[in-house]
């Protein structure tokens, strides 16, 4: 599995990533309508803060941040009507992982999204299992920083 390592500060955020390191969200980002851009700006905000703060996650509100799959700890954070989902990396200290970002549609969590985010949490513990993670910064393969 590959990882793009957006923020590392006190807290690790990456995204699953292709062989190229290239950032989905980056893309999804950049390929929005105009009428999103304020949306945008929110979400790397609240990243941001997640990354720079000990407390990371659990200091942002519901509305911005909460949980969507119970049985699975999947979680999404929330700007406008921009979702991305997450979960907390289990193996290592302060780091979470993104893998799924979606336009809300309806007051639900994502039918589609949700198991596609499900299936990476289970793909990034068995590669983690096996030593098989490769970490990205910038297009570039990084070392693994911390465990």
């Amino acid at each position: 599995m590959n990882l793009n390592i957006i923020k590392d500060d006190s807290w690790k955020i990456c995204e699953v990533c292709d062989n190229e390191g290239n950032s989905p969200l980056l893309a999804w980002f950049n390929g929005l309508n105009k009428k999103y851009q304020g949306s945008v700006r929110r979400m790397l905000a609240i990243i941001n803060t997640v990354a720079t703060d000990r407390a990371g996650p659990t200091l942002l509100k519901k509305d911005i941040s909460h949980e969507v799959n119970k049985n699975e700890s999947i979680y999404e954070f929330i700007a406008g009507d921009l979702r991305l989902l997450w979960f907390y990396s289990k193996d290592e200290r302060r780091m979470i992982v993104c893998g799924c970002q979606h336009l809300k549609k309806s007051q639900k969590a994502n039918k589609i999204e949700v198991p596609r985010i499900i299936d990476i949490k289970k793909e990034y513990i068995a590669s983690y299992r096996t030593g098989e993670i490769i970490y990205f910064k910038d297009g570039k393969k990084v070392e693994r920083s911390y465990e």
